[in-house]
């Protein structure tokens, strides 16, 4: 429980932010294009993104990063999915 608490603790100091929720898909699927542009224009408006993982959570972290902005990973321990290229921190 106090992990969880200190989650929201350390959240709450970063601004307003969005998740993107998806999954890992086909690296030539649009889904990909498009998660990553939602996420530039999100950026552009003032938010950041708050998300880790593969696929089209990664394009969202790829559009923060694009436009300059936030993208912060929130983490559970997978050995197989600890390795994000785009994240800020985590």
């Amino acid at each position: 429980m106090s992990e969880f608490v200190e989650g929201f603790e350390k959240l709450a100091k970063i601004g307003p932010c969005v998740t993107i929720f998806g999954s890992a898909v086909s690296s030539r699927s649009s889904l990909l294009q498009m998660a990553e542009e939602i996420a530039f224009q999100l950026v552009n408006h003032g938010m950041g993104l708050s998300q880790r993982g593969p696929g089209i959570m990664e394009a969202g972290n790829k559009g923060a990063n694009r436009a300059g902005g936030k993208s912060v990973g929130l983490n559970i321990f997978l050995p197989h999915e600890q390795k994000g290229k785009s994240i800020h921190r985590s």
